[in-house]
């Protein structure tokens, strides 16, 4: 299965198709519009593939505190893309008692090429 540890797995094709498989965590988070990974033109041609799994922590306002990567796939630039638009992710905030709390979160992310 894509979900380890709490958040959402998610898996990026050389498509651009996108699914997502719920844990707990992350998923009783609203995500607003938050673009994917784009897969790095040469990661594609050199058919570099992988999982990146990241550790987030989200602030109670929704904005992404801080992004760091627990496990490389082996690839600069796919780490490099999931690490840069993961850090402009905006997510629902949290209830107004909740303040200047920050979760923090597992999110593999995995770049797959289709065939």
């Amino acid at each position: 299965d894509t979900t380890q540890g709490k958040g959402e797995a998610q898996r990026f094709t050389s498509g651009g198709s996108l699914s997502k498989q719920s844990d707990h965590g992350l998923a009783g988070r609203s995500l607003f519009f938050n673009p994917k990974p784009p897969y790095p033109l040469t990661s594609r041609r050199m058919g570099e593939q992988g999982s990146v799994h990241l550790r987030l922590c989200i602030g109670s306002h929704g904005f992404v505190e801080s992004v760091r990567l627990s496990q490389s796939s082996g690839y600069q630039n796919l780490d490099r893309s999931a690490i840069e638009t993961v850090k402009a992710w905006r997510f629902s905030a949290l209830s107004a008692t909740s303040e200047n709390i920050s979760e923090c979160y597992q999110l593999p992310i995995h770049f797959q090429l289709e065939s």
